[in-house]
């Protein structure tokens, strides 16, 4: 797990410590200007003899209605963790479409189009 948020442009590194024949890997984390997005990799070949790079994309979790308020947004500009707005929610996950305006969030600041992130697997010896 990361310590903690990871802004735009900048990146961390995980060690993931296994032992006997792992070689996949799925990764997730929230994209914290939204009240439920994240962005995630899933069942990714980790070839044991080279890297492998892959895109990850922002997906919808579906839980809470995508209000845009600052009431319901735990991350920056906002900060209302543990608020939660689910009447209206989706109740399924897909890929998300972004910061719209409709609520406290400004798009010219704020939104993203996929890929939001480029997760890095290698084999560290």
């Amino acid at each position: 797990m990361a310590d903690g948020p990871i802004l735009p442009g900048m990146s961390v590194t995980v060690e993931v410590k296994v032992q006997g024949g792992f070689r996949f890997i799925s990764a997730a984390g929230m994209l914290v200007t939204t009240n439920d997005a994240f962005f995630a990799v899933r069942g990714v070949y980790a070839r044991p003899w080279a890297g492998v790079q892959v895109e990850a994309r922002a997906y919808d979790a579906g839980s809470e209605k995508n209000s845009e308020l600052c009431a319901f947004i735990p991350g920056p500009p906002c900060g209302s963790g543990g608020a939660r707005d689910t009447e209206g929610a989706e109740g399924y996950v897909y890929i998300h479409s972004g910061i719209h305006g409709h609520g406290d969030l400004e798009p010219a600041d704020l939104d993203w189009q996929n890929p939001v992130a480029i997760v890095n697997i290698q084999r560290v010896k």
